[in-house]
């Protein structure tokens, strides 16, 4: 085998173990019920083996999914795999969806070709057995998305925030990447490839940095007060150039366009912001009694005015302790977050930021509530016991 065809195929091997590690994951989550890797069939009395894909999911309710990865879709290539697809859905009723995947790590030509035949799929210019053609996170969306369909809001959101921490924290601890930003492999297009270099650069690590060691994990350590730390992914990385390192991300994804943030009692308020004055003091505790400013100013106007005074002189201690967790409790270096990632659902966009510039933007630009960056009430079925601030994601 000439050495161009050999680095074809481990290219494609590559490809093939990175999505395996993608439903490995949500295997163990239990978001699929069933992984048949490869996926061989046949017609009765014929060839048993003859039509095959690299993987068939199926779900709790029985629908499966073929999915097939390919980091280049010639034409030859992309007739084989249609002429499976087809196949495979006549002999497998249960397979509604064939999906063909890509690594997000692809070169430019070959992304340009991927995407070209997705545009023909999708627009419909041509017959297709496969389904669609999708990036790897597309598919992890997809994937997310059958599984969290039955279940109510408040908990797919839940789980959605708590999905997307998994695979931060996957990617950053994938050996791919590490392979990958290293140049050690011609043939490596990386595991979401592109996202873990956005933090890489973040961070401040150089492309000329060889990355040594790097370990990320989302599992933080409760503060002492027994409530949750800012930090939700805490990244220790060791280079060639520089000794072990500590990184903290708050991450946030949303489509709401303010979602709650912060949620403490008064006196921790009143601790955490170091407030002196007696009248603001109990300002903030008949707040915490009420549930907003609305009753607040009805019950005890000059409270109200001492709050709408003296609040936007805390605004920015406020967000600080808000978002990153700055001023308040538990470890400065693996409770508090520097930076932050945030996922917009309804535009699937992925962006990140220095915490502290995050941090400024909100205050130059969102306009809250009594001179603040936040709407202030309380937690549901707490009033009386907490105030909560929700905060705009931008």
């Amino acid at each position: 085998m000439g050495q161009e065809n050999r680095q074809k195929q481990e290219h494609g091997e590559r490809n093939k173990r990175n999505l395996k590690s993608l439903i490995e994951n949500y295997s163990q989550e239990g978001y699929i019920a069933e992984n048949i890797t490869p996926y061989q069939t046949g017609y009765p009395d014929l060839d048993k083996k003859q039509f095959k894909i690299d993987h068939l999911i199926t779900f709790d309710d029985g629908e499966a999914w073929g999915i097939h990865t390919t980091s280049t879709i010639r034409t030859d290539r992309a007739k084989q795999i249609q002429w499976d697809a087809y196949h495979i859905k006549q002999i497998n009723q249960d397979v509604k969806k064939i999906y063909l995947v890509f690594p997000e790590g692809l070169g430019y030509n070959n992304q340009q070709q991927a995407l070209s035949y997705q545009r023909k799929i999708r627009e419909k210019k041509m017959y297709s057995a496969i389904d669609d053609v999708l990036s790897l996170s597309e598919l992890e969306r997809f994937i997310e998305a059958k599984g969290l369909e039955n279940e109510k809001i408040g908990k797919r959101k839940a789980m959605e925030g708590k999905n997307f921490e998994k695979q931060i924290v996957s990617l950053l601890n994938h050996p791919s990447n590490v392979e990958k930003w290293n140049q050690s492999s011609a043939t490596e297009d990386g595991y979401f490839y592109p996202t873990f270099q956005q933090i890489m650069y973040l961070i401040g690590i150089s492309k000329n940095e060889k990355i040594i060691k790097i370990k990320a994990t989302n599992k933080i350590p409760k503060l002492e007060t027994g409530g949750q730390p800012k930090t939700d992914i805490l990244l220790t990385v060791t280079t060639d150039r520089r000794s072990e390192e500590i990184f903290t991300f708050s991450c946030k994804r949303s489509s709401a366009t303010y979602v709650s943030i912060h949620e403490y009692t008064a006196e921790s308020f009143i601790e955490v912001l170091d407030i002196k004055d007696k009248k603001l003091q109990e300002a903030f505790r008949k707040l915490q009694d009420v549930g907003g400013f609305t009753k607040l100013k009805e019950q005890y106007d000059d409270l109200y005015k001492i709050m709408e005074n003296e609040l936007p002189n805390l605004n920015k201690k406020l967000a600080q302790w808000a978002y990153a967790g700055i001023g308040g409790y538990g470890d400065p270096r693996i409770h508090w977050a520097n930076y932050i990632i945030v996922f917009k659902n309804d535009t699937k966009t992925l962006e990140m930021e220095k915490m502290d510039v995050y941090i400024t933007n909100i205050l130059q630009n969102v306009e809250g509530q009594m001179g603040t960056s936040f709407q202030w009430t309380y937690p549901s079925k707490k009033k009386g016991k907490a105030i909560q601030l929700k905060g705009k994601i931008t």
